[in-house]
């Protein structure tokens, strides 16, 4: 089965009338991208930033009538330019996965998608199926703290992943000696991504718990990761302090430069905290429990 999509182009403030517009004329679907590729990492509380100029694309069924679609679009708006194009159905997950390739975090330590080999004598490898969960790896924020825990190996600790995504994190402690450890996410495609790459490296139940966070609220671990953004770890930094041991170590990614004042700000009063890694716009804290 194919698809019609229509692209047009609108100034910030008539998005949203115009998707209403689209999605009234049978559009299976409406989206948002900048015309400029100018990036909005997140916005701050209640915000709901957008670029100047967003091109929206909208997907119609094929037997649509097109022309009266434009028609009605270029009678509502003006004679605006509107594109058009034809789309296949196609499994879009597997296509964005074709790219995904074997990465070296070092020269000795992989995560590599299950459909490829790594062939290097010794090396540590983490075989990945990303499934529909967010992670293979790639992004700066997962690399800072891997490269952290194969710096600072987490033997016998026990290790929580708080938003664990594809489960990266925990897998990749459990390789690199931890005696357990918790994979937590509010997404249960997380937790079923994560169990089946626990799967995928023969790592099992008594090596790895994987669950919702309010399953695990009695839990408190040597070590907590945390790669997420900025106003959920605002939020969560309370939870954090009860889940971490006396002493216990917390590592924080997803930050950028322009955000970090704000998290020390917030986690001082219970954590010793320290920037350790930066890449790109990108920061990793380290902290210590102060009681």
């Amino acid at each position: 089965m194919s698809y019609i999509q229509l692209e047009l182009t609108s100034d910030a403030s008539g998005v949203e009338i115009l998707s209403e517009q689209l999605e009234s004329l049978g559009a299976l679907g409406v989206t948002w991208v900048d015309a400029f590729d100018n990036p909005i990492y997140e916005p701050a509380p209640q915000a709901h930033p957008l670029w100047d100029q967003v091109i929206v694309t909208a997907l119609f069924p094929e037997q649509a009538d097109i022309e009266t679609i434009k028609n009605t679009l270029q009678n509502q708006l003006g004679m605006i330019p509107i594109g058009q194009s034809h789309v296949e159905d196609e499994n879009w997950v597997e296509k964005n996965l074709i790219d995904f390739k074997p990465i070296a975090i070092t020269p000795y330590f992989w995560i590599c998608p299950s459909w490829h080999k790594v062939n290097i004598v010794d090396a540590k490898v983490l075989h990945l199926n990303p499934g529909l969960a967010f992670g293979t790896g790639e992004h700066p924020t997962t690399q800072m703290i891997l490269k952290y825990l194969i710096k600072h190996p987490p033997i016998h600790n026990t290790v929580m992943d708080y938003g664990c995504g594809s489960g990266i994190l925990a897998l990749s402690a459990c390789i690199l000696g931890a005696k357990h450890a918790y994979a937590v996410d509010i997404d249960p495609q997380a937790l079923i991504a994560t169990h089946n790459n626990a799967q995928l490296n023969h790592i099992h139940d008594d090596k790895i718990t994987i669950d919702l966070p309010e399953k695990l609220t009695q839990i408190q671990v040597d070590q907590l990761l945390a790669n997420i953004f900025m106003v959920p770890l605002l939020k969560l930094h309370k939870i954090f302090t009860t889940l971490i041991k006396p002493q216990g170590e917390i590592l924080l990614s997803g930050i950028l430069a322009s955000q970090v004042e704000q998290i020390f700000i917030t986690y001082e009063e219970d954590f010793h905290l320290n920037l350790v890694d930066q890449q790109e716009e990108w920061l990793l804290l380290h902290g210590t429990m102060k009681k």
